[in-house]
């Protein structure tokens, strides 16, 4: 086991920017001039902007110093340029990445030119556009879990053989067609140049520690180079990880049983990889509702340890687990919707709250918001709107 003095968990019922925000600006008490010198690696630019907020929240009309906050994915070479000689000539060697845009006109344009080869007499631009974007979306997915295509070709049986190779021929836009494009230009995937310079960038750190407080927070490593540069980071002697909602409540058997569909999988693989028990994880803060984190944590039990709900009485969830959480039944969709929007119009009507809708329909979502605005209520969504309704509006 590895120590575990710098992983640290927030609780799920707790907000993470703002527990985040307030345990540095409680270390940094009386020397907040010094913040800037901490690098916070975050999942996205979404998050840094949360946690910028919470700052200012937690500061309010008093001048805020911010720390560093970076994507995880965006590797500032600068930085690895001045850390070390060796990290600058090694800099040299990355190829430039093409333009993603560029990239998904290329694959439909291949797809266009020569239909009959991949079982159509004709194909349109929208539907070419539609295949480039799968082809595209497959490339990242194997460059992110450090795969190759090498093995395509024996990945199906042979009683399959013959739609299979019709298969095969399609992806030879990205087998054969598309190394030799990026070789003639000198350039490689956006998400290949990636895992190479954060690859560069463990390496970097790996042989000469940064003497400057560098924080993970957030992420799940979801891809075997983010992986190790948690690993990397944990090991520093000012490095931290602090992880999200991580699941203390379930049984170890469970825990064990807790496979690829369940919403801790990304976690308990990171933690298998860091060789560090769930257990040890030590919490930024203490827990708003623990109630409501077990009750969960049932809820979402692996389906082959679900027997144990009979056992729950003993286990003793707590009623109030459930304050908060209402049923409403709805005839249809625009019902669903309208009943949503009421409810966050009721929220904002009163002074400094805030209301959100989280939810994997898009369509539900868009009908929410269409409810608003008839009150004049204008929503931020963060999926951002279709093209098409953009240019209607």
């Amino acid at each position: 086991m590895k120590l575990t003095k710098h992983i640290y968990n927030i609780p799920a019922s707790c907000c993470f920017v703002d527990a985040l925000a307030q345990k540095l600006e409680q270390e940094f008490a009386g020397h907040l001039i010094d913040l800037p010198e901490v690098l916070i690696l975050l999942p996205n630019r979404r998050a840094c902007k949360s946690l910028a907020d919470a700052f200012v929240r937690h500061r309010g009309l008093s001048p805020t110093l911010l720390p560093r906050m970076m994507p995880i994915g965006d590797v500032d070479e600068d930085d690895l340029v001045l850390s070390s000689y060796e990290a600058g000539s090694a800099l040299l060697e990355v190829k430039p990445a093409v333009e993603r845009t560029e990239r998904l006109m290329l694959f439909t344009k291949i797809i266009m030119a020569r239909p009959t080869d991949y079982g159509v007499e004709k194909i349109g631009a929208a539907q070419a556009c539609a295949l480039a974007q799968e082809l595209a979306g497959l490339i990242d997915t194997v460059n992110n879990e450090e795969l190759d295509f090498s093995n395509l070709q024996n990945l199906v049986p042979e009683e399959y053989a013959a739609h299979w190779q019709q298969t095969l021929k399609f992806l030879e836009i990205i087998t054969t067609y598309w190394p030799q494009i990026l070789q003639e230009r000198g350039v490689c995937d956006a998400s290949e140049r990636r895992s190479c310079l954060l690859q560069k960038q463990c390496d970097v750190w790996a042989k000469n520690p940064p003497q400057g407080r560098i924080i993970i927070a957030g992420s799940t490593a979801t891809f075997p180079i983010m992986k190790r540069l948690v690993d990397i980071v944990s090991q520093l002697p000012q490095g931290e990880v602090v992880l999200s909602g991580l699941d203390k409540a379930l049984d170890e058997d469970s825990w064990i049983e807790i496979d690829d569909t369940h919403p801790q999988f990304e976690l308990k693989e990171l933690l298998e990889y860091l060789g560090v028990n769930r257990n040890e994880v030590v919490d930024v803060c203490p827990s708003l509702f623990a109630d409501r984190e077990v009750l969960v944590s049932e809820v979402m039990r692996p389906a082959s340890t679900t027997d144990k709900w009979l056992a729950l009485k003993k286990k003793g969830v707590s009623p109030q687990a459930l304050d908060g959480i209402k049923l409403i039944d709805c005839a249809d969709v625009r019902q669903e919707a309208l009943a949503i929007a009421l409810i966050m119009r009721e929220v904002l009507e009163t002074p400094e709250k805030t209301a959100a809708l989280v939810t994997p329909d898009r369509n539900l979502a868009r009908r929410v918001a269409g409810e608003l605005e008839r009150w004049n209520i204008k929503v931020d969504d963060s999926a951002g709107r279709p093209l098409f309704f953009a240019f209607v509006a």
